[in-house]
């Protein structure tokens, strides 16, 4: 289950979704594994609200993301969020 089907679960009209990935490596050493890992999830709705963003994308990484937790504790991910009001019409 992703972020959108959550926030569709909670009757959000989500019209766009984008995740921004930023990582760092470290540079001195071989291989160059990340050391730190930010996500910006951007979602773009009409009426979408904050609580149900950061839910959507808690219960999304938590219960349903393996993907952090191939990372190891070696690596600190970070996440954040942005909702931005669409004015369009649904469609």
């Amino acid at each position: 289950m992703d972020v959108i089907s959550v926030l569709e679960k909670k009757r959000m009209d989500v019209r766009g979704l984008e995740v921004v990935v930023r990582g760092r490596q470290r540079e001195h050493d071989y291989p160059h594994y990340y050391e730190e890992i930010e996500l910006e999830y951007v979602v773009t709705g009409k009426g979408v609200t904050d609580a149900a963003v950061a839910r959507a994308i808690e219960l999304s990484e938590q219960k349903y993301c393996s993907v952090k937790g191939m990372f190891g504790p070696q690596v600190r991910v970070t996440t954040g969020y942005r909702v931005i009001e669409s004015e369009e019409p649904s469609q």
